[in-house]
């Protein structure tokens, strides 16, 4: 097993045992003997439970940055890439694995808060930035008119059309997984109020 394959094999299972046990009952021993790798490895890498999950947290963030770039950086006109976006993060923010870790932070507030941070350093503080940029770019080219509120205040109402209370639903268990093309769905409603609210003036 080469490194990638064991970090892998680490991710499927913390993410197995985490579903199975919760973040109280999901160990280090546990995670180790489901990926068959021994304890003193799993200790090396992560030296705690927090700190495996907040570098699975990270990961998570790394990914979304990635294609949020990548949608800007297609050559899309800035709307466009905004319902893009916002397709990637309503589904990456109802998935099982994302709301596992929601759940894990809110287990692990009392502990060390360790997720909780991670989870804001690496979701609003470092995707809303990604998202306003492109609000912005929208009234750079005149698609919407901006004069009445800031950049930061249209993407916080981009966010809560395409979000609503879908993630906090599913992280507290009172929604299942989206079906497919939901997001898509969402991002299209969500943009288009948007532009809606913000129309030019003519």
């Amino acid at each position: 097993m080469d490194d990638e394959q064991r970090t892998l094999a680490i991710e499927e299972a913390a993410y197995a045992v985490l579903a199975e046990r919760g973040y109280k009952g999901a160990s280090m021993l546990a995670i180790a003997k489901r990926a068959r790798v021994s304890n003193e490895t799993l200790y090396a890498r992560y030296a705690n439970k927090a700190g495996l999950f907040a570098t699975l947290v990270r990961r998570n963030s790394d990914a979304l940055a990635r294609q949020l770039d990548g949608a800007v950086a297609d050559g899309r006109d800035p709307l466009a890439a905004l319902m893009a976006a916002g397709s990637l993060l309503y589904e990456l923010l109802t998935s099982e694995r994302v709301v596992l870790l929601n759940r894990a932070a809110a287990a692990d507030v009392a502990d060390s808060g360790t997720l909780g941070r991670a989870l804001a350093e690496g979701g609003r503080e470092r995707i809303a930035p990604k998202l306003i940029a492109l609000v912005e770019a929208a009234a750079d080219r005149g698609v919407v008119d901006l004069r009445s509120q800031t950049p930061e205040e249209a993407t916080e109402i981009f966010l809560g059309v395409l979000l609503a209370e879908h993630p906090v639903r599913r992280i507290i268990g009172s929604a299942e997984l989206p079906e497919a093309g939901a997001g898509e769905r969402r991002a299209e409603r969500a943009t288009d109020c948007l532009v809606r609210l913000f129309a030019p003036v003519t």
